[in-house]
């Protein structure tokens, strides 16, 4: 008996490091997320072959109307900040989440472009907003300390489920047909209304100390220019992470003549890295400097993108080592981003303003979708190598400028608050009588 409480006491230890110490009412959150994805993996690989083959749509009429309802849904994401500040980051998801599920389910019946438009407006909206909803949810949930690890979870979890969505899709489409095609959207609907329920299970404490930042508005964080310059250069970072998706698998087949099962070896090895290792890698860089990390992240894309344009010369028989290897790099640069960049804007916004910074912040991934296809699209046909050497010089540029703009940031935020009393965010506040979220006069959201 002793024995085996000494090896627990080991190990134990081990495995929690690389969780977030106190998990408290976060499980129905990671559910959440679990299922969020689940339903995004069966969805969103299948959608444009859905609109095309069950809706009846032509291609381009499908293309106009998903790049319209890219654009228009960029309207929808400061809009959703107000909102997350006055009535509180579950609120706003919640209400998002049932907005996504009505109109998966109205999918199901749309059969004109008039109405696949309306709804792929809707559903844009309620995608923006839900992402700056769900950032600004981990403040209200995680200790500042917490916080990095938190959004690592969150990536990991997203990860995993949108892996086993994909895969669950590809099963339906292949036996169901047509059909199948209406079940991966209906059960994304579903998915986001268990999502919705699940977000109803959470306990959530939001500060309801009356601060001057409480009371501000849009014009506090456009005077923020540290602030919009970090969102600029995350938006180039974001840039890279669409342009991987939507152009490495032509540029692939099309200019390196690599076989097909190599694009679905190269995105597999890419889940499952940061499944198995966003938590380990996470807990080795958490001590670091989040700008620095930040900075890091985007040289290692930059090299990566380096390395793909040099792929078309590799010999054939090298190829997969050589592209595994790119790979590798692409996600370990990936792993580390991500996380730290969610964390480094919640520190940032001040008590009370937390939804416009963050929803202001969330602004960078949309534009990169909405901007990233046509410029992949337009490069890949006149210069392909051409686009990884342009992405590469934007990554490393985006590296400089993090580096430059540390100067300009709240310095407590740039490091994980470990063990401190008072957070960068209650520093801009104002004084507040605790650190913790749930330990001061609070409220439950």
């Amino acid at each position: 008996m002793l024995k085996s409480s000494h090896t627990a006491r080991l190990r134990i230890p081990r495995f929690s490091m690389q969780l977030p110490r106190e998990l408290g009412n976060g499980g129905p959150y990671f559910a959440m997320v679990l299922i969020n994805a689940l339903g995004y993996g069966l969805f969103a690989p299948f959608s444009i072959l859905y609109f095309h083959l069950v809706v009846g749509l032509s291609l381009p009429l499908v293309g106009l109307g998903l790049t319209v309802a890219t654009g228009v849904g960029l309207v929808a994401t400061p809009l959703s900040g107000p909102l997350i500040d006055r009535l509180g980051a579950r609120f706003v998801a919640v209400m998002t989440n049932l907005l996504r599920a009505v109109c998966l389910a109205a999918y199901l019946i749309v059969h004109s472009f008039a109405g696949f438009l309306i709804v792929a407006l809707l559903l844009a909206a309620g995608n923006n907003s839900a992402g700056a909803a769900g950032t600004a949810l981990v403040v209200d949930l995680a200790a500042p300390e917490d916080r990095d690890r938190w959004y690592a979870l969150n990536r990991m979890a997203f990860n995993a489920g949108a892996g086993a969505g994909a895969l669950l899709a590809g099963i339906l489409v292949a036996v169901g047909g047509t059909a199948g095609y209406r079940w991966v959207a209906g059960l994304n609907g579903l998915s986001f209304a268990l999502a919705a329920g699940l977000l109803l299970l959470v306990r959530v404490h939001r500060a309801t100390v009356a601060t001057e930042a409480g009371r501000g508005t849009y014009r506090t964080v456009l005077r923020d220019r540290p602030f919009l310059g970090l969102v600029g250069a995350n938006t180039i970072l974001w840039i890279s992470v669409v342009a991987q998706e939507v152009a490495l698998p032509p540029y692939l087949i099309l200019v390196v003549h690599a076989p097909a099962w190599i694009v679905g070896l190269l995105f597999g090895l890419n889940t499952g890295m940061v499944v198995v290792l966003q938590m380990p890698v996470m807990r080795v860089v958490n001590s670091w400097q989040r700008t620095r990390n930040i900075a890091a992240s985007g040289l290692g894309y930059g090299l990566s993108f380096l390395l793909f344009a040099v792929a078309p010369f590799v010999a054939t028989g090298l190829l997969p080592i050589y592209l595994c290897t790119c790979m590798i790099l692409y996600t370990l640069a990936e792993i580390i981003y991500g996380p730290t960049s969610s964390a480094l804007a919640a520190a940032i916004a001040p008590i009370g303003m937390q939804g416009r910074y963050l929803a202001i912040f969330q602004l960078s991934l949309a534009s990169a979708v909405t901007v990233t296809p046509a410029l992949a699209g337009s490069l890949l046909a006149t210069s392909p190598q051409g686009l990884w050497l342009l992405l590469a010089l934007l990554m490393v540029g985006a590296a400089a400028l993090i580096v430059l703009l540390e100067r300009g940031l709240p310095q407590a935020a740039l490091r994980t608050a470990k063990g401190a009393t008072t957070t960068s965010v209650q520093q801009r506040a104002g004084d507040l009588e605790c650190s913790k979220p749930c330990a001061c006069k609070s409220g439950l959201s």
